[in-house]
This record gives structure tokens, C-alpha cells and sequence, in this order.
């Protein structure tokens, strides 16, 4: 499992997507993955959305540290 939590600090309803970077005790990267964890529906202005990246990126054994960082932010229109 990969878990967090997300929270929309926008004015407006969005969605985010997110990197994860995963790093050996030395600091190098082991791995990296990225996703829309709301897929394509917003997160409420002040809403936080739970979410499970864990299928995106398989553990190992040398992963000591991970970072999240939001890359890019939409607003999804409803179909």
C-alpha cells in the first residue's frame, strides 16, 4: 500500500496529479510513478480525498523514503 491523503487547497473544485519518488537510504531513487488519484473528478475547495497509489508502484525492500510532490492541477467538467 501506498496511502495519503490529498487536500484541495484551491479556491475552486479540482483534481491534482501527483509524482511519487521513492529513495534508498543513501538518497537515490528507487522509483518513481505518478496519477490522478481522484481520477477524473474534482476534490471540493478545503476537501481532502484518501487514496492508494500501492498498485502504481511495487515495493522493495531498499525503499527508505518517499516524497509527493502535485505536477499538475485541473478542473474536470462533468459529461
Amino acid at each position: 500500500m501506498l496511502i495519503g491523503k490529498l487536500r484541495n487547497n484551491c479556491a475552486v473544485a479540482a483534481g491534482a496529479q501527483i509524482k511519487i519518488t521513492a529513495e534508498d537510504g543513501k538518497g537515490n531513487v528507487v522509483d518513481t510513478t505518478d496519477g490522478w488519484p481522484a481520477s477524473p473528478r474534482n476534490i471540493g475547495p478545503g476537501a481532502t480525498y484518501a487514496f492508494d497509489m500501492g498498485p502504481l508502484m511495487t515495493y522493495r525492500k531498499g525503499m527508505k523514503k518517499f516524497s509527493v510532490e502535485v505536477i499538475d492541477v485541473r478542473t474536470w467538467v462533468p459529461r
